[in-house]
C-alpha cells in the first residue's frame, strides 16, 4: 500500500473524515494536522496521526531502522501507545514487515 504523510497548517484531513461520515467536524479548524493518505482495496482512506507518530512514519519511510524510528517518535511524544499504532499500520496494511 502506497502512503504519503500529508500536513497542514488547518484542521482539513478532519474536515475530509467529517465530511466521509468518519469523524465528528472539528470544534478548532484553525489546529494543524498530519494525516496518513493511502490506498487500501483501491479506495482513499486517511488515518490521522500525532506528531509522534508522524515523525515515526517519516523516519520508516526514510530507511531508519524501527528502534531509531521509535526513539524518534517518542522524544516528541513520549506518551506516544506504540504496540497500537504498529498494530494499526499493519492492519491496513501500511507496512508488512519489520527487519
Amino acid at each position: 500500500v502506497a502512503a504519503s504523510l500529508y500536513s497542514a497548517p488547518f484542521a482539513s484531513a478532519q474536515i475530509w473524515l467529517a465530511i466521509q461520515a468518519q469523524a465528528e467536524f472539528p470544534s478548532d479548524f484553525n489546529l494543524p494536522c498530519q494525516a496518513l493518505v493511502y490506498r487500501q482495496a483501491w479506495r482513499a482512506q486517511v488515518m490521522l496521526l500525532s506528531a509522534g507518530a508522524a515523525r515515526i512514519f517519516l523516519a520508516l519511510q526514510a530507511q531508519t531502522p524501527l528502534g531509531q524510528a521509535l526513539e524518534q517518535g517518542l522524544q516528541l511524544e513520549p506518551n506516544l501507545d506504540v504496540a497500537s499504532l504498529l498494530a494499526s499500520w499493519f492492519a491496513h496494511e501500511l507496512i508488512s514487515a519489520l527487519y
